[in-house]
């Protein structure tokens, strides 16, 4: 799993990060750039006079476009927009980033220091929750009444967060390790991660938790995987509300020998008379 960079200049382009669009995240480079298809791209903006740079969104890159006739290369992918973006300017380590990266000079290009890539992370992450639209008043009441226990209904801008926080750690767990990761979640294909290693296949359905219990909702389609896919993997994502989430993986038959899986609807027909 790489990591790329694309500068922003909010005066030359006529537009700031706030103003890009929802939906897919994209860059626009005039360089010839290689597959980066499953890595990692940021986005990072600069604008004024003293020069003040934000972190304005990270995506997972899942379409490249080049035209022969036209000389720019267009990526985009899902991920995470920034809005306001994350000041840079006053961290301690990005005076450093800056002057080893020529001052962004060189356009799109790929980050090579992981020391670099875990401080991008750690603000990345820090600032997910505040991002997501949450009140966080909210989050602190349904934690708090979610205690030690699992997953449930609760409220829906809680539980929308509560995925999403599990998503992005099951996707960094996958990251460090080097695979690629590819988001299938839309696809309803039984598991929400594809993720590739050298031969190495894994499908990982992603379970967050807003309490400490090892309790969730799963879906019988989402149960077959687990019975029919031998690359079926669980990542249950734990207390995904504090700042300690616990991350735990298992295999298909781990998740069906561990978990008692009980029915929580039925279907009503009318009765024939």
């Amino acid at each position: 799993m790489r990591h790329y960079m694309q500068y922003h200049n909010t005066e030359r382009m006529g537009y700031g990060c706030a103003e890009i669009s929802t939906g897919p995240i994209g860059i626009v480079t005039q360089k010839r750039i290689p597959d980066v298809l499953g890595d990692v791209v940021w986005i990072i903006c600069g604008e004024g006079k003293p020069r003040r740079y934000g972190l304005c969104a990270r995506f997972i890159a899942e379409e490249i476009h080049s035209e022969d006739e036209e000389p720019e290369t267009v990526v985009r992918g899902e991920g995470t927009l920034f809005t306001p973006d994350i000041s840079l300017s006053d961290e301690p380590w990005f005076k450093n980033f800056l002057a080893d990266y020529q001052n962004f000079s060189l356009g799109f290009r790929e980050i090579k220091e992981q020391k670099y890539i875990d401080r991008l992370e750690t603000l990345a992450r820090s600032q997910l929750r505040a991002d997501s639209g949450t009140e966080p008043a909210l989050l602190r009441r349904a934690a708090k009444r979610a205690g030690d226990g699992g997953g449930g209904f609760g409220e829906p801008e809680a539980n929308a967060e509560v995925e999403r926080l599990a998503m992005w750690y099951a996707t960094e767990l996958y990251q460090k390790d080097g695979w690629k990761v590819v988001d299938v979640s839309k696809e309803k294909c039984g598991y929400d991660l594809k993720c590739l290693k050298r031969r190495a296949e894994d499908h990982v359905e992603v379970k967050g938790v807003r309490g400490a219990q090892e309790s969730f909702i799963i879906t019988r389609a989402e149960v077959a995987q687990a019975r029919e896919d031998p690359a079926f993997v669980l990542v249950l994502v734990t207390s995904a509300l504090s700042k300690r989430p616990l991350l735990r993986r298992y295999s298909g038959r781990e998740m069906l020998d561990k978990f008692e899986l009980k029915p929580l609807a039925f279907q009503a027909n009318l009765r024939r008379s």
